[in-house]
Parts: structure tokens; C-alpha cells; sequence
């Protein structure tokens, strides 16, 4: 619960879920890795305690990523992608060469698994 209040923390003062509804995308790998399955329940127990937050879980699959992004950010405020850096950053510029507009969208992102530099 202690992990799962920090996700609600987060999400609240940082990315404005108590006024703004946000499309989670959690691009963890499911299954057997604890992390995507982790962060599912997080964000279910966020929901569940009044955030105005909806995820899918579309795994790690980038063209299934980027359709769910594509039909369903636009319905929503902003959009959080939650996930491993390096992935997320191949997700981007996959997103970027097949066309989607990041600029359109209000993204914002929760990073986990590995150590990034500011630069990236």
C-alpha cells in the first residue's frame, strides 16, 4: 500500500489526477515480470481512491502501444506513460517515424528499472 500511495502521490501533485482526467499507459511487460503487474495495481488502487485516471495495459508491444495511444489520448487530458526508460524511449521514436504528433498530446511519463541521465 505504502508503493501504491506513492503512485497516488505522484499522479495527484505532479500530473494533476484529482482535475484532470489521465489516460495511464502502462508499457511494462506483463506476465511473469513483476513490474507490469505491479504498476497495474497501483494505478487500479489509484482509481479506485477517486483519481481521474483509466489505463490500459497493452504490455510491451510498441504498434499495440501506439494504437491505444493514437484512439484513446485524445479523449483525455493527458497521457502517462509508464515504463523502462530505454523501451520508452524506442516507443517515442517509433511513435515519431510512424507519424504521431507527441506534441499534440499532454504526455508525461514515470520511469523505472534502470538509471537515466538528465541529458536523455
Amino acid at each position: 500500500i505504502a508503493i501504491a500511495a506513492r503512485f497516488e502521490q505522484v499522479l495527484s501533485d505532479n500530473f494533476g489526477a484529482t482535475r484532470k482526467s489521465i489516460l495511464a499507459v502502462n508499457v511494462f511487460p506483463l506476465g511473469s515480470w513483476v513490474g507490469g503487474i505491479f504498476t497495474t495495481f497501483c494505478l487500479r488502487y489509484c482509481a479506485m481512491k477517486g483519481l481521474k485516471v483509466v489505463m490500459v495495459t497493452p504490455g510491451n508491444v510498441p504498434p499495440e502501444i501506439l494504437r491505444c495511444i493514437r484512439h484513446l489520448a485524445p479523449m483525455f487530458d493527458r497521457t502517462c506513460i509508464l515504463g523502462y526508460p530505454p523501451f520508452v524511449k524506442g516507443l517515442v521514436d517509433a511513435g515519431r517515424v510512424g507519424g504521431l504528433e507527441w506534441g499534440s498530446l499532454d504526455v508525461c511519463m514515470v520511469l523505472a528499472g534502470e538509471v537515466f541521465s538528465e541529458e536523455w
